[in-house]
């Protein structure tokens, strides 16, 4: 390589991240979430059911753990914060006019929103669960 070839700047860096609108995170996560509930269907034809209450199970346990984790501190990739803003947003973190989803961390509202929103995605799953299953006695 000659001295002129050296001493030019590498056209190749890394582009900047780019942020992703939370609504698009909501759609695409539902869509994986559709798609994977008509796979479950295809294989087991008999328990379409338990696949739904399955798909409310594991979207509610994503939501709870990727807050707990921003309460935590750690710092996490754009869609993972963006499932994290849900219950936060009720403590005033995430949000445009509030404080940033990072101040959250070992806030007493905060964890109060957080231990609410894991009651309610129990409750929520116990309800889903209730009226899609058969009840057989």
């Amino acid at each position: 390589m000659t001295t002129k070839a050296r001493s030019r700047k590498a056209a190749h860096a890394p582009a900047p991240v780019r942020t992703v609108n939370d609504g698009v995170v909501y759609l695409g996560l539902t869509m994986i979430g559709l798609f994977a509930l008509f796979i479950w269907g295809l294989l087991v034809q008999t328990q379409v059911r338990a696949g739904i209450v399955g798909l409310v199970a594991a979207a509610a346990v994503l939501v709870n753990f990727y807050a707990w984790r921003a309460y935590a501190g750690d710092h996490q990739a754009n869609w993972k914060e963006a499932l994290a803003r849900i219950p936060l947003r009720f403590a005033g973190f995430g949000t445009k006019g509030g404080r940033s989803l990072r101040a959250c961390h070992g806030q007493p509202k905060a964890r109060t929103a957080l231990l609410v929103c894991a009651l309610v995605s129990i409750v929520i799953v116990v309800a889903v669960a209730w009226f899609v299953l058969p009840i057989t006695v």
